[in-house]
């Protein structure tokens, strides 16, 4: 499946169709929606106080629907802005940069920051590098 917004219409359906008692691959299947998707609105609800495995039907309301919405993201999160990449290494960037124009290279870089207490992979060296 590709990605696609889901609507507070739809949450509110998947939410109303659990708390009937409706099977996940039912849903999936009738509103044609991921079933991982179907489980983050779950557990999003479970985290807000209503666990809609055994609820009432009018716990279910546009607020909770509207922050579930809010809290909840179907689009793919850019790698780069989960990695810690900023915070590790721009302090030592002159230093890494006066490695690098002294010929080491980026293993014996990451064995001297390591020894200063900073480890990181070989990904960030990498993207630092360029």
């Amino acid at each position: 499946m590709v990605y696609r917004k889901v609507s507070m219409i739809e949450i509110k359906e998947i939410l109303l169709r659990i708390a009937k008692g409706q099977s996940k691959r039912k849903i999936r299947r009738d509103l044609n929606i991921h079933g991982l998707t179907i489980n983050r609105y779950i557990e999003e609800c479970r985290c807000l106080g209503i666990n809609p495995l055994d609820c009432d039907l009018s716990q279910i309301t546009d607020e909770l629907c509207a922050a579930i919405a809010g809290n909840v993201t179907t689009v793919k999160k850019d790698k780069s802005d989960i990695c810690p990449r900023d915070i590790l290494l721009l302090p030592v960037k002159d230093r890494i940069e006066t490695y690098l124009k002294n010929g080491i290279t980026k293993a014996k870089i990451r064995k001297l920051l390591e020894r200063d207490g900073i480890v990181v992979s070989k990904v960030l060296i990498v993207k630092v590098c360029k």
